[in-house]
């Protein structure tokens, strides 16, 4: 800063002219021609009595009293740079953080507070009246600047944490010093409170927690703080700290080292301090700090005096007798010779103003000799902390010490901001550390131990190191935010996370340490660095000059560049950028709201005028600015340009945001404002809110936005914006299951006369309601009479849909043939695209078609190469299906645990671009894999669950149900039989209300299964022959298995005509193209079918097919099973003892992992076998296991087979009597 009156420059802190004693302090607050956004603590100081006294003395001498009282009270205010606001006759107003911020006000006025009273209780001692001062603190966010009329005006602070303070002296007593809850959360470190409680304030409704100053922490006098909140291991210090244990070593065996740790605040040089001291043994050296404190300037060799106080074992309380003692006593010990004791009485200040010593080099000396002396003893570490706010002359000392030390056995440690350089000489044994931010992995390293937890998510860490950009003391003072905020919490060394994070405000002490520096520029760049945090973190030097118009501004740049606050991009020309996202953020709040209005609107002016040939680009600035700026017509046009364009590549969220942003600015704007112009910007603002809204999982604020476009479509009589929102708001009909309202949404638009791309897609989407209730014929007609439109027939991507389309119809048909040839035409089709998108679309939906028909090598190819141009164009929202896709491809290959990778990296797209459909959808696949093929029932259950909460909050029935379905089976499967039965009704029930065939049959046959397992025998032979239209290969292995079971128990009126017709039907679905899962399912049946038969030898022969085919790991409940059938036809081929170790074998597998029902029915194969074959120990031993079991399970319908078994026995007894 410059002088005005002598012109010479001074540096930034000083409050008075260092040639010629000019107040700048008076200077620096006439730079200030406006006002600021500030947090600052405001203390308020009032003598208590001071009515009473006023009636007793004459005003004269009342006057007198104050001002000597306030002359005593300004010494500690000055210390610690407070700012005198106003006198209030007995009371001063005190303000802390402006016009100057430091980075620890709240800790400032404190220790004023403190001294303040002692002053006060020292100046009442001798009066008769008892009197004292009563004080009261508060912190919070001001509007600071100059206040009145023409004729006068002064600087001040405005908000309401001034007037909390002042109204808080009517509950405070003489003596008292009384903060607020903010104060005493800043300042707890040091200080101790006594809580007071909730106290109500004049003119407040609510009451304000109060909390009354005891004094220091006990044993933290003086103390700064260090390190905040508990101590965690050291992460991604250990190249650093090597090197400077390497240096203490040097120095400890005599050749002294100095060793410089620079790095910016919080990043980490008081830990490397701590790590230091911790590496020595207890009274391995002697150690002593001195820390530079930036209120410490005026007070020469202040670092040095605390060191000093730390050899001399000198504490506060100590008068100067005693002080003189200790010194004496230590140098005698030491054989400090008397000049050198002399000067160091002098810096403690208890020698004689006649024994002064101006001489710099008697000081420097004197130091020199003491620290000398000590490391002769010893090795002597000194640790000078935070030099960045050191005084001159204590930094020319260390200089001096820096070249004294080489061959001593001292070690000094200097810690500063890499702002600061202290110029030391370049000399060997000088070393200089410079500490950088945490890496992603170490600042999830340090997140995790922070937290204490075992592991936190990649999206969590990614918030907190992108606002904290790897510095600990941020990232620890944003997740100490959020834990406050109740954005998370950790429960089991589990970190829950309890609502979404999307950002967080700077914490306070980070605030007031940005601004703090802030406030050390010059004025003019300090404008500067306001200006520029309005344009943004980056910003264009351009730009700035237009809107900031001063001179020399690449200069000025320059120098914020050395100071730290900026830096030139590497990579975007006349493009610099805050260092930290904090510094821009800190600058920005200091904008008063009218100015950053003004400012956001030039800003986005500007840009429209620098950048006109690339506006696309901008579109997200642009609506920022002017959102901000609150130009409504620009911000409504760039809001929907913008939102449009994130639609466009998939960033749902954004766009949604946007949008939805875009509606808040339409409905302030005024209706003259209003024309046809900004009514088509309300539908596409409600159309493209929705679309957003639908995939983002909130369909029901989908459904509304998407019948309030088309409510303005019908307004504007805009046939084309009908069309399309009537498409959307069908579409989402028919996925939340109101099939019926999505028709006649269908049948009403189809009236309309255009056939443009959204009549073709109602088409699409009216054939796959009636795929889906069973009304094949009509899909199909419907299909085939839209290829004939022109718009379809020169389309080629529409010509794949619909190809696609029909080739599912006629497979679910059972026409093989014709399911084949729509699909390689489909193919064909495919190939001939040029344009990424839509080729890459198309061959998904080839290649979905390709697995359904088990064609799993050709989709594979396709797909892998779908996989490679997704990736190459950025295409997420299609990638996750291609995933999906592939997923089911693998699962047909046999290559299970890949089909789960797949679906796995599907999840994490999904759950990245927050689609909820979908991600609901491959929850569904996982989980159904997980039971058909690992057989882990848990996990398919907690996979089917998490996916029925997605569907159930959205609004989508028809997989819910189908969940439903799949759950159903599992319970069952695990003989909770209530349950399964509870559900499964419902799910009927909605399928038959929603005509939804396919789904009913297949519940309508799993409620059958379930009944026989409760006895309920009639019901479900009625429900297994039920006629469908349906002919679909797994529905119609549903219907065998529950057949094959009736036959098992003798359940069925003619078992024998009966076994016929199940053996056709076994042969129909043969010729369906099944999945391995079916397979083997299938064969299971054939398996008891030719049992029932008693045709053994084929029994065998499927067997060792079966086993042939499958590794040894896949379906190790389905191939103990078959193990036990085989077991049971070789036994009566005669082979009784491989039989015996099948059984065996197999039925301890069985009661480990299989079914209930399977290991029943099992193990009443093996009983079987024993009766036949007059095994009387097996029967005797497996009898009572099988009763029991079904007793404990509880599953009535197999109770039968004891009684079959009893049966039997009474069939060979009868027999034998009979031979």
């Amino acid at each position: 800063m410059k002088c005005p009156f002598c012109g010479k420059e001074n540096p930034p802190y000083a409050s008075y002219c260092l040639y010629c004693g000019h107040n700048l302090k008076e200077e620096y607050i006439l730079h200030l021609t406006h006002g600021e956004r500030r947090l600052v603590t405001v203390l308020f100081a009032d003598v208590a009595g001071f009515t009473k006294i006023s009636e007793q003395l004459d005003p004269e001498d009342v006057l007198s009293l104050i001002n000597k009282l306030f002359e005593k009270l300004e010494m500690p205010i000055e210390k610690y740079d407070g700012t005198i606001d106003k006198y209030l006759g007995d009371g001063v107003m005190v303000i802390f953080g402006a016009p100057q911020a430091h980075e620890n006000d709240p800790e400032r006025a404190v220790r004023a507070s403190m001294e303040m009273q002692e002053i006060a209780k020292e100046y009442f001692r001798n009066f008769p009246q008892k009197l004292g001062i009563k004080i009261t603190i508060n912190t919070g966010v001001v509007v600071a600047g100059y206040s009145g009329g023409k004729v006068k005006k002064s600087y001040t602070v405005i908000g309401d944490i001034v007037n909390v303070a002042k109204k808080m002296q009517d509950i405070a007593d003489a003596g008292d010093v009384l903060v607020t809850e903010t104060v005493k959360n800043f300042t707890s470190y040091l200080f101790d409170f006594e809580d007071i409680g909730l106290k109500f304030l004049a003119g407040r409704e609510e009451p304000i927690h109060v909390y009354k100053l005891i004094g220091f922490r006990k044993g933290k006098e003086g103390e700064l703080k260090a390190i905040k909140g508990k101590l965690i291991p050291l992460v991604g210090r250990s190249k650093e700290l090597n090197i400077l244990l390497n240096r203490k070593e040097l120095a400890f065996s005599g050749k002294g080292q100095l060793v410089e740790i620079t790095g910016e605040a919080g990043i980490g040089k008081s830990r490397m301090k701590l790590e230091l001291k911790n590496s020595m043994a207890p009274g391995q050296a002697n150690v002593y700090e001195g820390a530079c404190i930036n209120f410490g300037r005026i007070f020469l060799y202040w670092p040095f005096i605390e060191i000093l106080r730390n050899i001399f074992e000198i504490i506060p309380d100590d008068h100067k007798e005693a002080i003189r003692w200790k010194l004496s006593k230590q140098a005698e010990k030491l054989n400090l010779e008397i000049p050198t004791v002399e000067v160091l009485a002098n810096l403690l200040g208890i020698g004689s103003a006649e024994e002064i010593i101006e001489e710099k080099m008697v000081i420097f000396n004197s130091i020199l000799t003491l620290f000398d002396k000590l490391s002769q003893k010893k090795p002597l570490v000194l640790i000078f902390e935070d030099i960045h706010w050191i005084d001159e002359a204590s930094l020319e000392l260390l200089r001096f010490l820096a070249e004294k030390i080489s061959t001593k056995r001292i070690l000094m440690l200097c810690l500063h901001r890499p702002e600061f350089n202290p110029a030391f000489p370049e000399m060997g044994h000088i070393t200089i550390i410079f500490l950088t931010p945490l890496s992603f992995p170490e600042s999830r390293q340090f997140v995790k131990y922070l937290l204490g937890v075992e592991d936190v998510p990649d999206s969590f860490v990614e918030i907190i190191v992108q606002k904290s950009e790897g510095n600990p003391l941020f990232m620890e003072e944003i997740i100490s935010s959020l834990a406050g905020q109740r954005y998370i919490s950790i429960e089991n060394r589990k970190l829950k996370i309890l609502k979404k994070i999307e950002t967080t405000d700077i914490p306070a002490s980070i605030h007031a340490l940005i601004t703090s520096e802030l406030d050390k520029l010059p004025e003019d760049l300090r404008e500067i660095v306001k200006i520029a945090a309005v344009i943004g973190r980056e910003f264009n030097v351009r730009l700035l000059a237009m809107i900031a118009r001063t001179e020399n501004l690449e200069e000025k740049l320059r120098e914020l560049e050395n100071k730290g606050f900026i830096y030139k991009s590497k990579n975007k020309k006349d493009v610099y950028i805050f260092k930290h996202s904090f510094v821009r953020d800190g600058a920005y709040s200091l904008l008063l709201k009218s100015e950053k209005k003004q400012l956001h609107a030039t800003v986005g002016f500007a840009i429209e005028n620098i950048f006109k040939d690339r506006l696309e680009e901008n579109y997200d600035i642009l609506a920022y600015h002017f959102y901000e700026g609150e130009v409504t017509t620009k911000a409504l046009e760039y809001l929907i340009k913008a939102a449009r364009t994130h639609q466009k590549l998939h960033m749902y969220v954004m766009s949604y945001e946007k949008f939805k942003k875009a509606l808040d600015v339409m409905n302030k704007m005024k209706i003259k404002e209003r024309n046809r112009q900004s009514i088509e910007w309300q539908y596409l603002i409600y159309l493209g809110k929705g679309k957003a809204a639908e995939i983002l999982g909130r369909w029901n604020e989908a459904l509304a936005d998407f019948q309030n476009a088309f409510s303005i479509a019908q307004d504007i009589k805009n046939i084309e914006y009908q069309m399309e929102s009537g498409y959307y708001l069908a579409e989402l009909l028919s996925l939340k299951g109101e099939y019926q309202n999505a028709l006649k949404y269908i049948e009403r638009l189809e009236g309309l006369s255009p056939r443009n791309s959204f009549y073709i897609d109602l088409k699409l989407l009216k054939s796959e309601i009636l795929q889906l209730r069973g009304e094949y014929e009509k899909s199909i007609a419907l299909l085939e009479e839209s290829l004939t439109y022109p718009g379809v027939e020169s389309d080629t991507f529409l010509k794949i849909k619909f190809y696609t389309k029909l080739a599912a119809l006629y497979l679910e048909k059972g026409d093989f043939k014709l399911a084949h040839y729509y699909t390689k035409e489909a193919k064909k089709l495919a190939q001939s695209l040029e344009e990424p998108y839509t080729l890459n679309i198309s061959l998904n939906l080839v290649a979905e078609q390709l697995n359904k028909l088990g064609v799993y090598e050709v989709a594979q190819d396709i797909l892998s190469n779908a996989v490679k141009i997704s990736r190459e164009v950025g295409d997420k929202q299609t990638l996750q299906r291609i995933f999906y896709n592939l997923a089911s491809t693998k699962e047909g290959l046999g290559e299970v645990s890949e089909a789960l990778s797949l679906l796995r990296r599907a999840l994490e797209i999904s759950i990245q671009t927050e689609d909820r459909y979908f991600t609901g959808i491959i929850l569904k696949k996982i989980g159904k894999i997980h039971v058909d093929y690992i057989k882990d029932r848990n996990q398919a259950i907690q996979n089917l669950k998490r996916s029925c909460e997605i569907f159930q909050s959205i609004g989508q029935k028809l997989n819910f149900y189908e969940n439903y379905v799949l759950l159903s089976k599992i319970y069952a499967d695990q003989s909770q039989l209530e349950d399964a039965y509870s559900i499964i009704k419902e799910a009927s029930s909605w399928f038959k209300e929603s005509k939804v065939e396919k789904n009913y049959l297949e519940a309508t046959l799993t409620q059958a299964y379930i009944e026989l397992l409760r006895g309920e025998f009639d019901e479900a032979y009625r429900k297994s022959i039920i006629k469908s239209k349906y002919k679909t290969g797994e529905l119609s292995l549903l219907s065998c298995e529950l057949k094959t079971l009736l036959f098992l128990l003798q359940k069925t009126p003619k078992i024998s005509e009966e076994l016929d017709t199940l053996a056709k039907e076994i042969e129909e679905i043969e010729k369906w193209p099944l999945s391995r899962a079916c397979t083997i399912r299938l064969t299971i049946v054939k398996t008891l079918l030719n049992i029932m038969k008693e045709q053994y030898s084929e029994v065998i022969s499927l067997y060792n097919k079966f086993t042939a085919s499958l590794p040894i790991t896949e379906f190790r409940e389905e191939r103990a099973f078959l193990n036990t059938l085989a077991g049971f036809a070789r036994g009566m081929e005669g082979e009784k003892d491989q039989a015996i170790f099948m059984f065996e074998e197999s039925l301890g597998l069985l009661d480990i992992l299989g079914s209930i029902p399977l290991r029943i029915i099992a193990r009443y194969f093996y009983l079987k076998f024993a009766i036949i074959k007059g095994l009387k120990e097996i029967y005797e031993k497996e009898l009572p296991v099988i009763e029991q079991q079904i007793k404990d399970y509880n599953i009535r319908g197999l109770s039968l087979l004891t009684h079959l078994l009893q049966e039997e026995r009474n069939k060979i007894a009868q027999q034998k009597k009979f031979e």
